[in-house]
């Protein structure tokens, strides 16, 4: 998980760079939370555990590992808003470097989700650790008595 997260974490910082010149507005925010037992735990007292008692989770559906893949590629080749008044770094988004770091964080996040015994997905109504304008998502994956939350969203 700590792989994963530095690996999203050095693809994040691509994706905002301000210094490149050629991103504007943009600031996308991911990540894998730490392992929670599950116990008796529900999804709704997962996310309060990593998230605080704040965090509240409206609607929830259970998903595919595919589900969580596409989520994250959609996110991570995400070309910015239609008036062109938010984007992330130009000279990154699209190159092969930017395909092969995709590549690689859906390599490594299969990892997890082929082991996975149940993925849902949820919408946070209050308590979004991001702050979501453009896109978001935010998923349970539960291991092994274990619950990982894999958070993203996208401001400007």
């Amino acid at each position: 998980m700590e792989y994963f997260n530095n690996k999203l974490a050095n693809v994040l910082a691509l994706l905002n760079d301000v210094k490149s010149g050629d991103t504007l507005n943009y600031s996308a925010e991911m990540l894998l939370f730490p392992a929670v037992v599950i116990g008796s735990n529900t999804t709704d007292q997962i996310i309060k555990i990593v998230l605080g008692s704040e965090a509240i989770a409206g609607e929830k559906s259970l998903v595919t590992d595919q589900d969580v893949q596409r989520e994250l590629h959609t996110a991570l080749s995400y070309l910015g808003d239609s008036d062109d008044s938010s984007y992330p770094n130009r000279h990154y988004v699209g190159t092969e470097l930017h395909k092969k770091h995709i590549s690689d964080l859906e390599s490594e996040l299969q990892s997890l989700l082929s082991k996975a015994s149940k993925i849902t997905k949820f919408y946070l109504e209050k308590g979004h650790p991001f702050y979501p304008v453009f896109w978001d998502f935010s998923f349970n994956i539960e291991v092994s008595g274990k619950a990982y939350l894999f958070i993203g969203s996208c401001s400007d």
